[in-house]
């Protein structure tokens, strides 16, 4: 009877040996199969940028979103954003901050720089450059004069092919 009970018992420790090795098996094939917790990356950063606008008589604010941070996105691609947004040619946007002194809030004198005032996409400065950050309110206006300086030599810029085209 004795050595009935040890077989017994030494049965029921094999058994719950091989239920445990089962079970460290399926969570290590479980760890396996997913990605591990630390490699989720973080969401990208974005940078709103708030557009108080005019344009063609309608007024509004939009809001532009753009994947990195004010020192990692150029001007060109806020710029390119706002073209995108309104149908406007970029060598016809005026943007401005807005003064957050004064309420309600209005925009300052001095503009940003304009499209034409680059000679290539590497030329632009980055947000944090022109003193922008995440949040910021711009004033954008479209600029009435056609064909300045420059304008001729952008594309996309519709009205100076089209002005040559009608006067042959």
């Amino acid at each position: 009877r004795n050595e009935e009970e040890k077989s017994h018992l030494a049965r029921k420790r094999a058994e719950a040996a091989r239920i445990s090795a089962e079970i460290r098996a399926d969570r290590e094939m479980q760890a396996a199969r997913r990605p591990p917790p630390e490699s989720k990356a973080a969401p990208p950063a974005k940078v709103l940028v708030r557009l108080r606008y005019d344009v063609d008589g309608q007024k509004g604010r939009k809001p532009v979103e753009l994947e990195g941070t004010p020192s990692t996105i150029s001007f060109f691609h806020l710029l390119t954003a706002a073209e995108e947004m309104f149908k406007v040619p970029a060598s016809r946007i005026v943007l401005r901050p807005a003064d957050e002194s004064k309420f309600p809030v209005e925009p300052k004198d001095e503009a940003l720089p304009s499209f034409s005032e680059f000679a290539s996409i590497e030329a632009f400065p980055n947000l944090e450059t022109l003193g922008l950050r995440n949040g910021q309110e711009l004033f954008l206006t479209v600029n009435p004069v056609e064909g300045g300086p420059g304008s001729a030599m952008i594309e996309g810029d519709p009205l100076p092919a089209a002005e040559g085209s009608s006067a042959s």
